[in-house]
């Protein structure tokens, strides 16, 4: 109960976070359902939060995976890094500016990402910025790799997404607060 009386106490002194509450439990298990039966060796989440979502993904990943998290908020990125698990980066900034610097050091060292997971509030984005992200996400994934997108409260994402990846699925969890889209499409 005190880890949702602190996100909330956080997300309402922080307007850039789009969420009330913390992740349900419902939500975590469709996110991490569309994970199954992925390769998972280098995973990147945007806009963790808390770390509920990333807390899980660090159990799917191999011991020599990585999971890179890119987080606006200062708190949270303090309560990210009580996670003591050496396969996690941390790296506070925001979407616009951290991918661009991400994209360039997978280039050189010529890997590129498996899964992506998000819960940035895309709507809070204008639609340029939108498209860019979404085109730079593409681009960051290997060929077949996954974005999920989560924690979306329109389906305003639907044709930015389907404009860069395939298969696109869409899904609504009425079990959260509020209710939230959860869009998964492959590379």
């Amino acid at each position: 109960m005190k880890k949702k009386i602190n996100f909330i106490k956080t997300a309402v002194a922080d307007f850039q976070i789009g969420a009330v509450a913390p992740s349900s439990r419902y939500v975590v298990k469709t996110v991490l359902s569309k994970l199954k039966g992925e390769v998972l060796n280098q995973v990147w989440e945007y806009g963790p939060g808390d770390g509920v979502v990333t807390r899980e993904i660090l159990k799917l990943l191999p011991r020599d995976g990585k999971l890179t998290v890119i987080e606006t908020n200062a708190s949270f990125v303090k309560t990210l890094k009580q996670i003591n698990d050496e396969r996690l980066e941390i790296i506070h900034g925001t979407i616009q500016e951290t991918l661009p610097k991400l994209l360039k050091q997978i280039s050189l060292e010529k890997i590129k990402v498996d899964a992506i997971i998000s819960s940035v509030p895309f709507s809070f984005f204008t639609p340029r910025e939108r498209e860019q992200i979404i085109k730079q996400t593409s681009s960051a994934l290997r060929t077949d790799g996954k974005f999920v997108v989560f924690n979306q409260y329109t389906p305003l994402m639907f044709f930015p997404i389907k404009k860069h990846l395939k298969k696109l699925k869409l899904s609504y969890e009425f079990r959260n607060i509020p209710p939230c889209f959860i869009f998964s499409a492959r590379k």
